[in-house]
C-alpha cells in the first residue's frame, strides 16, 4: 500500500537543454517569484501536467519560460533523477527556433560551454547528466 501510495503521489519534471550552433547550452536564472532555488541557474523546465507526456511537458517549459520553439518529437531523452519527491526527466536538443524572452520566472540567461556548468550556482545537477549534455555537444 506505501509503495502505491507514494508512486501515485510522485511529482514529474521535464528539462529542455538547448544547445546552440556553437555547442553551448541555455541556462536560466530563478527570479525571486519562484518558490524554490532563488538566484539559481537552471535549465528551461517544469512541472510535466496530468496527461502530458514528458517530452511535451520539456517543449512547452521551454516555450513558456524562454519563448523558444522545441518539438518534442526533437528532444533527445538523457537521463532522469529522483530529488526532493520529484523524477526529473532531461532532454536536449539542437533545433528550437525563435528569439529568447523570459518570463518573469527567470531573470537573465546565457550560453555557456557545457564544461562550465560546475562553476556557476545551478539547481543540483547530476554528474551523469552533465557528461551526458558534453557528450551530445562535442559529438
Amino acid at each position: 500500500m506505501w509503495i502505491k501510495d507514494f508512486i501515485m503521489n510522485e511529482e514529474k519534471a521535464s528539462v529542455a537543454v538547448l544547445v546552440n550552433g556553437e555547442g553551448k547550452v541555455l541556462i536560466i536564472l530563478r527570479s525571486d517569484r519562484v518558490a524554490s532555488f532563488r538566484g539559481f541557474w537552471c535549465f528551461p523546465g517544469g512541472a510535466v501536467e496530468a496527461g502530458e507526456a514528458l517530452d511535451s511537458a520539456a517543449a512547452r517549459e521551454c516555450k513558456e519560460e524562454t519563448n523558444l520553439t522545441v518539438k518534442a518529437k526533437d528532444l533527445i531523452f538523457i537521463g532522469e533523477k529522483f530529488a526532493r519527491k520529484v523524477n526529473v526527466t532531461y532532454f536536449v536538443t539542437d533545433k528550437y527556433s525563435g528569439s529568447i524572452k523570459l518570463n518573469p520566472e527567470s531573470t537573465d540567461y546565457k550560453w555557456i560551454e557545457p564544461e562550465d556548468l560546475d562553476d556557476v550556482m545551478m539547481i543540483p545537477l547530476p554528474q551523469d547528466i552533465i557528461l551526458s549534455i558534453i557528450n551530445y555537444c562535442r559529438n
